[in-house]
């Protein structure tokens, strides 16, 4: 039996899909069944239930909110990882979590290694790289993985929202110099498993293949509608946020590849799927 904490967000709902498929039992929780920011609570409902393993999707990710929402953002994505990671201990069961490449300052010229020395520029960064922390050392086979932009066929992520830009609008302007990869729920359940199977732990990168610019990737699911509007490369100077993103945050998925023999997809393959999956749920 499967905890699956986070269970109504994106990747949560992504899990939830591949478990229906693969007919695997789980129990899915969010903040209304089981409150993770609580290690008393947490502690007494894994303790309670037959659970073989805990998979954390939970997060605080309202970027820019959590320059003000520090506590809040630090009770979710700092304090909820280590208290599922030590309940999963005692239980003697696998902990996954996720994390992110906003633990890097964007400076590097290079996709970063799990290696690299994290220089989070915000406090949602620096709460991520923090709960990595506190579920290895509360879980010494604790599996972290990193990842970036992440989108999907559920939940909302920048793939709905830009479809929903297009359908109200003529003219839409795209940040061009903030550069990751994209990465598909799809893919980061698949990396996920596979890493599971292999018995790994410790911290893996996990990204959709190739690079892109918010304006790339936007102009990846422009094509993919045939959108007629305009679509403008701008600069992140013309509209400041609260909270620091970095430059460039690619992430190196070398060590999923060589542990798995798995090489995730390129990004606009998954793009184009998803958007037709969206396109025609929603009709």
């Amino acid at each position: 039996m499967i905890l699956l904490t986070g269970a109504n967000g994106q990747l949560g709902q992504e899990f939830q899909a591949d478990f229906r498929n693969r007919e695997l039992p789980w129990i899915a929780t969010d903040r209304q069944e089981l409150d993770i920011t609580d290690p008393d609570r947490v502690m007494g409902f894994v303790k309670a239930h037959p659970i073989t393993c805990v998979i954390n999707c939970a997060a605080y990710n309202n970027v820019d909110l959590a320059e003000t929402e520090r506590e809040a953002c630090r009770a979710v994505n700092t304090h909820a990882p280590g208290h599922l990671a030590r309940a999963a201990r005692e239980k003697g069961v696998p902990f996954v979590t996720y994390s992110t490449d906003f633990v890097f300052d964007g400076n590097s010229v290079n996709p970063y290694v799990e290696t690299d020395t994290p220089r989070p520029l915000s406090v949602y960064g620096m709460s991520k790289l923090e709960g990595e922390k506190m579920a290895m050392q509360n879980h010494p086979d604790a599996l972290v993985l990193r990842t970036s932009w992440l989108f999907g066929a559920h939940g909302v992520n920048f793939v709905g929202r830009f479809l929903e830009l297009c359908r109200s609008r003529d003219e839409i302007g795209m940040v061009a110099d903030q550069v990751s990869a994209p990465t598909c729920t799809r893919d980061l359940v698949r990396a996920t498993r596979l890493l599971l199977e292999a018995r790994a732990f410790g911290l893996f990168h996990v990204s959709n293949s190739g690079v892109a610019s918010k304006y790339e990737f936007a102009l990846e699911i422009a094509r993919s509608i045939g959108w007629a509007g305009r679509l403008s490369p701008i600069d992140s100077k013309e509209f400041p946020a609260p909270a620091a993103r970095p430059a460039f945050s690619k992430l190196d998925t070398g060590k999923l590849e060589r542990v798995t023999g798995w090489r995730p997809p390129a990004w606009q393959e998954r793009v184009r799927e998803v958007v037709r999956e969206l396109e025609k749920r929603d009709g």
